[in-house]
């Protein structure tokens, strides 16, 4: 009897994937600090932060010359992540105002909408107050009217307002070219004016 394990790792939501490590996702925690380690140390300003933050951006800068490493550059821009996220996580973390919850929950808490999303888009040649798509009267599941929008369909569409074309847009990773879009993705020439 074959029985397959499932990897219920929640840190592969916000992984990078194929990526460079410095577009990897930050864990929020829901108990104590949402993020571990971003407040200054004690008696630390934040002027005396950013002069700690600039001269390892330096000495990381001399390093890199000389090796060529792409790691050296991610831990930089990881250093200056974290010294935005000082001053921002409070605020992000509040979750307690907009999140997309449903009325109804199985087990303990709300469910998410996973089967439907929202996303605001301006500029680009996109149509002024258009919707696209629709969702039952809850916003849980999408309803097929012709404008229903896969998440390869989103990028597709978002990388089409910049001028690319996600057919063509590759990294190349372990030796195989891989597309954000996968081998799935249409753009959606609808939302445009």
């Amino acid at each position: 009897m074959h029985t397959e394990q499932i990897n219920h790792d929640p840190a592969r939501q916000w992984s990078a994937g194929f990526l460079s490590s410095r577009f990897h996702g930050v864990q929020f925690y829901s108990k104590g600090a949402p993020v571990h380690y971003v407040g200054n140390p004690d008696g630390v300003c934040q002027s005396t932060q950013r002069q700690v933050i600039d001269e390892i951006a330096r000495l990381n800068g001399l390093q890199a010359e000389e090796s060529l490493d792409p790691e050296i550059q991610t831990r930089v821009a990881q250093y200056e992540l974290a010294f935005k996220m000082q001053t921002s996580v409070p605020e992000l973390a509040d979750l307690s105002a907009e999140f997309g919850r449903t009325p109804m929950g199985q087990g303990t808490g709300r469910d998410h909408h996973i089967n439907a999303f929202s996303v605001w888009m301006a500029g680009a040649g996109i149509r002024g107050g258009l919707t696209w798509g629709s969702t039952d009267e809850l916003g849980y599941r999408y309803l097929k009217d012709g404008q229903e929008m896969h998440v390869h369909d989103l990028h597709a569409t978002m990388l089409a307002t910049f001028g690319i074309d996600h057919t063509k847009l590759v990294h190349r990773y372990q030796g195989r070219d891989f597309r954000l879009t996968d081998v799935h993705g249409k753009v959606a020439h609808g939302i445009f004016a």
